[in-house]
C-alpha cells in the first residue's frame, strides 16, 4: 500500500461525500412543490441508476484506463451537485439524480478497477477493512453537521455546491493515482478488456457464485434493519433508537481494525464463516429482544458481524481471482449489494404488512445462515479459470 493506495481512497471518500450529504434529502424535497408519492422514486433512481449500469461498464475498465473514466465521473458528479438548486420541479430532479448516479458509478466502478492493483494479496482483509472504513467515515461525519452547513450555506443546495467544490481535490489526486508499472507487482501487468467467453467463464466459476450469492444474502438482510429499526424500536418502547446504528457503526470500525490484520495471518474463510453465524443468530434475536440493554448489545453483534463479513467476502474474491478479475469481480459485489438495498426493502415492507417485523428480522436472520451454509460449499482448491491468463496483454506488451 503506498501513496496511489491512499490518493485513490481519498478519492472514494469525497465520492462517498456525495452520498452521505443526502441525509436530509427527504426533508428537502418537503420544501419544494412536489407530490410526496414521487419522493421515493426520486430519491431511489440514484442508486437503480447503478444498479443498471455497472454490469455493462464494469468489464471495460482496468488500472491502463480508468482514470480518465474517474475523471468524467467526478466532472458529472460535480455537474450534477450545482444544479440541484436550479431544477426543482419532479422531471429536473429526476434527471439531476440521474446523471450524478451515472457520475457516481462511473467514478466509484473504475477507481474499484484500479485500486485492486495496489492490494497486496497477503494482507487483502486488511486492506479491504481500511477501504471500508474510509467508506463508512462521511457517514460518521456529514449527518452531525448538516444543520450547520445547511445554516452557513444558506440551505440544502448550498451545501451540495459546497460538495461540488470539495470535489475538485480528485482532479490532484489523480495525477497520484498512477496505475502500476510492470515489475511493481510481480502478479500484475497491463490490462484490458475481457472476451465475452472469458466473462461468462469467470461467472460460471463456482466460488464467484457463491460469493455474489452470499454479498446479495448479507445486504438484503442488512437494509431492512436499516431502513425498519426505528419503527421496531418504537413499538418495543425502546428508547434512543437512533443510537442504535451509531453502536453498529463504532463495533464495525473497531471490530475491523481488531480482526481483520489477524484474519490475514490465519486465512479469511473460516473467520467469514464466523461472521456470518454470528449475524445469523444476531438478527434472529432482534426480533424478540424487548429491554435496552440486550437491544444495544444486538447492535454491537451485529456491527461486528456486518464489519467482518463484508472485508472478508472482497477479501475472498480477491485472492481467488487473477488480476485481470479482481476489479471486475469486486464491481460485481458492489452490484449484489445494490441489489440487496433494492430487494431487502421491497420484500421486507411485504412481509411487514403480513407477518410484523419479528417475522421479517426472523427471515433476514436465515438469510444470513444460508450464507453461512454456503460458505462450507466453496471448493478450497480455488478456481479452475483455464485459458484465462494472469493478466491480459495489451499493445504495449
Amino acid at each position: 500500500m503506498n501513496k496511489a493506495f491512499f490518493a485513490l481512497n481519498g478519492i472514494l471518500f469525497l465520492a462517498f461525500c456525495n452520498m452521505a450529504v443526502f441525509f436530509q434529502f427527504y426533508t428537502y424535497l418537503g420544501t419544494l412543490d412536489l407530490d410526496p408519492r414521487w419522493f421515493g422514486l426520486i430519491i431511489g433512481v440514484f442508486s437503480f441508476t447503478s444498479l443498471l449500469v455497472r454490469p455493462f461498464i464494469a468489464p471495460m475498465f482496468h488500472p491502463d484506463n480508468a482514470r480518465p473514466y474517474m475523471a468524467l465521473g467526478a466532472a458529472l458528479m460535480m455537474a450534477a451537485l450545482l444544479a440541484y438548486g436550479y431544477f426543482q420541479n419532479f422531471s429536473g430532479l429526476l434527471a439531476v439524480r440521474v446523471v450524478h448516479g451515472l457520475g457516481h458509478v462511473f467514478l466509484v466502478t473504475a477507481l474499484t478497477a484500479l485500486l485492486m492493483a495496489y492490494i497486496p494479496k497477503e494482507k487483502s482483509s486488511s486492506a479491504f477493512g481500511f477501504v471500508m472504513n474510509i467508506n463508512l467515515l462521511p457517514y460518521a461525519v456529514l449527518p452531525p453537521l448538516m444543520g450547520f452547513l445547511s445554516a452557513e450555506m444558506g440551505g440544502f443546495p448550498g451545501v451540495l455546491k459546497l460538495v461540488a467544490l470539495c470535489m475538485l481535490a480528485v482532479f490532484p489526486l489523480l495525477l497520484v493515482a498512477k496505475p502500476p508499472t510492470r515489475g511493481a507487482n510481480q502478479e500484475e501487468g497491463p490490462f484490458e478488456r475481457l472476451s465475452a467467453q472469458g466473462l461468462r467463464r469467470n461467472l460460471t466459476q463456482r466460488p464467484v457464485a457463491i460469493l455474489l450469492m452470499i454479498y446479495f444474502l448479507i445486504y438484503m438482510g442488512y437494509a431492512p434493519v436499516f431502513y425498519f429499526i426505528k419503527t421496531f424500536a418504537e413499538s418495543r418502547s425502546l428508547a434512543h433508537a437512533g443510537l442504535f446504528f451509531t453502536v453498529v457503526t463504532v463495533s464495525m470500525v473497531g471490530t475491523r481494525l481488531l480482526a481483520l490484520p489477524w484474519a490475514d495471518k490465519v486465512g479469511a474463510r473460516h473467520l467469514f464463516a464466523a461472521a456470518l453465524g454470528l449475524l445469523a443468530v444476531s438478527l434472529l434475536l432482534l426480533g424478540l429482544v424487548h429491554g435496552q440493554i440486550p437491544f444495544f448489545l444486538l447492535a454491537m453483534a451485529l456491527g461486528a458481524g456486518w464489519g467482518l463479513t463484508s472485508p472478508l467476502c472482497n477479501a475472498l474474491m480477491f485472492q481467488n481471482s487473477p488480476p485481470a478479475l479482481r476489479g471486475l469481480n469486486t464491481n460485481y459485489l458492489m452490484e449484489m449489494q445494490q441489489a440487496g438495498f433494492f430487494a431487502g426493502p421491497f420484500v421486507g415492507g411485504v412481509i411487514v404488512a403480513h407477518w410484523g417485523l419479528e417475522v421479517l428480522f426472523g427471515i433476514c436472520g436465515l438469510l444470513a445462515f444460508v450464507a453461512f451454509v454456503l460458505v462450507f460449499l466453496m471448493p478450497r482448491s480455488g478456481m479452475d479459470y483455464g485459458s484465462i491468463p494472469s493478466h491480459v496483454p495489451s499493445q504495449k506488451d
